[in-house]
This record gives C-alpha cells, structure tokens and sequence, in this order.
C-alpha cells in the first residue's frame, strides 16, 4: 500500500503520524509531503527514511499524478492546504483520509504582524486557496477560504465539481464527531469513525512528588496568537506564585517552543521537560489539547484564563480541568488535591477516550478503506 501524510510542520510528522502509526509506517510504502523548503531539511534532521516531497515546490499537474499514483492521503487538519489536497485527490479517486491529532480551535485570531513575519508562507497560502478554486472551478471558493482563515473562521464551503472532505475522518470520541459536523464539515457528513486519543502513545508519564507543581507552556506566541509581554507576565506570576509556596516549578515544553523562549525558562533554572509526561498533583496551563492527558492520569488541572481567550477554551477543556482566573483559586482544591473528583474522570473518558486502542483502530480500518 503507498500512502502519503501531508503536513505543515516538519515536528508535526513525527507527533501526528510516524510516532502513532507504526502499523502503517512498517506496512505501508510512506512518502512525506511537506509544505516547504525550510520544513524539509528540519525534517530530514529528524532522520526519516521516507521521499519528502515540498508542496510549495509543485505545479498542480505534479501533484495530481503524484496523488494518483498513491492508494490513500492523509491529512490532519483543515487548513487551506489540506482542503486544496483533499479536492485534488477526490479528483483523481484516491482515498483520502483525515485524521484528528488534538482539541482544535475553529478560528485561531492571529496578530497582523504575524502575517507579515510570515510573508512568504501567506503568499503560498494564497497560491494554495486559487488552486482549490481552479480544481473545483468555483469562483467563489477562494473568497470562503480566505473569509475562514483570516477573517471569521466560517467554513461555508459549496464544492462544485468534486467532493471538498475526506472520505473517512477519525476522531477521539462521539463528541468530536459532533464538533466536526459543526466547524469543519457539512451537517451530513458522517463518514467518521471513532478511534480514540494517541496521547498515550506519544508521552510515558513520569511521576514527580508534591513538591513539584507543572506548567504545560502552548506556543501562544510562536503562533502569533498572543503578545509576548503578555504571556511572560502570566509566567512570571505562575512563577512567583509557585515560590511563594515553596514549591518547584516544572515546565512542560512543546515541540515548537521557541529557542528564545526555552533560553528564558533556562535562564531562570526552571526544569523543561521534553519527551515525557511530568505528572503532579498540580497542573496549571491555559488551554492545550494536551492538559486532559494529566487528568486521566489523576492530576488536578487548572486553566488559567488570558484576555481575550476565553471563546478559545473549548468545552471538553472545561469539563476536564478547574477553570481560574487567578492562581490564588488553586487554594480552594489545594487540601483536596490527591482526590480528582469522580465527574472529571468521566469527562475525561467521555470527551478523549483515551483507552481505545488508536493506531490498531485507524490500521484496521485503513486495510478495508485499500481494498474497496
């Protein structure tokens, strides 16, 4: 079976597919299509054995045969160029297959001057959103995509010649399937299956004593999502505030934190801690799809509000963790923090099901979706 996973990011190949997937990885003739020239080398680093192919370097007629030559193509998001990807590969019959890596926002705000620090990559979002028009022949296309990803983040996509979604979608639970229908695809789609959460399989948990209180860092400002003096002042008091109880702070790093900002937390001796789960009978973060992951595994979690947030904090981040606005409320659950209460525990397993076997799942079904 020759298969192609798509992404935007270099790191996201190893989290979202090469570290998850093994089945189709040892079974499967893999190619990587990666949007860019910069992405590519950083993903050679990561000492992939599969063809890398840069999307950005294409014409469309490169990328069509490139796709019909391949039985599936998967994608994890729904960004302009998944959606062009998708177009294109429903064009020419190959399967195409989609799945969730994390707790999405359906529209994520960017600063301008994100925009412009980014310039070249918005220029190829641009080619990216006319090539979907041009495959689908809707003139109108280009308009929704720039509407949903710049402006208000609706997705009123109408495809004309060729179907805009992928052929089956994988999801955590019932209740993503849910969200799905709501923010990414149509009411009627209903090609989802239900595979569970891979958290599990990216991080092993390591246990630290009471003395430790963690700090799960989201790249908010690597994004461009927030101001970077706003967000260190926020860092700063969870800080202090941890000092002040004679505590040790712990920070869970991400994949795509920023060099300035891991040289930060260094300059501060505050531990980072890369590839495990750091587990502790306190948590604090903001709103990262990966703050549930300590509460399965019995932490307290506390999602300190930012301004200007608060539309963002999804609702199965809200069922699983203490929403707060200031640290001085981690107080009140402070005596009780050995004792997660029963309803978080449900809501944990109810909204990221993590006890499902994913990679087995997604391979089962993905042998059935070859053969068809």
């Amino acid at each position: 079976m020759k298969v192609i996973f798509f992404e935007i990011d270099a790191v996201n190949v190893k989290r979202y597919y090469l570290d998850v997937l093994p089945d189709i990885v040892q079974n499967s003739d893999v190619s990587i299509l990666i949007e860019s020239r910069e992405e590519a080398e950083k993903l050679k680093e990561l000492n992939s054995n599969s063809q890398i192919i840069i999307l950005a370097d294409k014409t469309i007629s490169f990328l069509e045969n490139l796709i019909n030559d391949v039985d599936i193509l998967f994608i994890n998001g729904q960004r302009v160029p998944d959606i062009m990807l998708t177009l294109l590969a429903n064009k020419v019959n190959t399967r195409t297959v989609y799945i969730q890596h994390g707790m999405y926002i359906p529209y994520m705000k960017r600063g301008i001057l994100f925009y412009f620090k980014s310039l070249f990559k918005s220029f190829r979002y641009l080619r990216y959103s006319l090539l979907a028009t041009k495959i689908d022949g809707n003139a109108t296309l280009f308009f929704k995509l720039i509407r949903s990803h710049l402006i208000d983040g609706v997705r009123e996509y109408k495809f004309n010649n060729y179907f805009g979604y992928p052929d089956v979608s994988f999801v955590f639970s019932e209740y993503w399937k849910i969200w799905h229908n709501e923010h990414y695809f149509k009411d009627d789609y209903n090609n989802f299956i239900i595979a569970g959460n891979p958290e599990l399989l990216r991080f092993k948990q390591e246990k630290y004593s009471s003395n430790y209180i963690v700090y799960c860092y989201q790249t908010l400002i690597e994004d461009g999502r927030i101001e970077k003096k706003y967000l260190i002042d926020k860092i700063e008091e969870i800080i202090s505030w941890v000092e002040s109880k004679n505590k040790l702070l712990i920070v869970k790093s991400h994949p795509r934190m920023s060099r300035e900002i891991r040289k930060y937390f260094n300059d501060k001796n505050i531990e980072l801690v890369d590839n495990i789960l750091p587990v502790t009978n306190i948590v604090i973060g903001h709103y990262s799809s990966l703050m549930p992951l300590w509460a399965y595994y019995g932490s307290n979690v506390f999602s300190l509000k930012l301004d200007g947030h608060y539309n963002n904090i999804d609702e199965s981040i809200n069922k699983t963790s203490f929403s707060i606005e200031s640290l001085d409320q981690i107080l009140i659950h402070w005596n009780k923090a050995d004792r997660l209460p029963n309803s978080i525990k449900e809501n944990v397993k109810y909204y990221f099901n993590y006890d499902l076997e994913f990679s087995p799942v997604i391979w089962n079904q993905i042998q059935k979706l070859a053969n068809k």
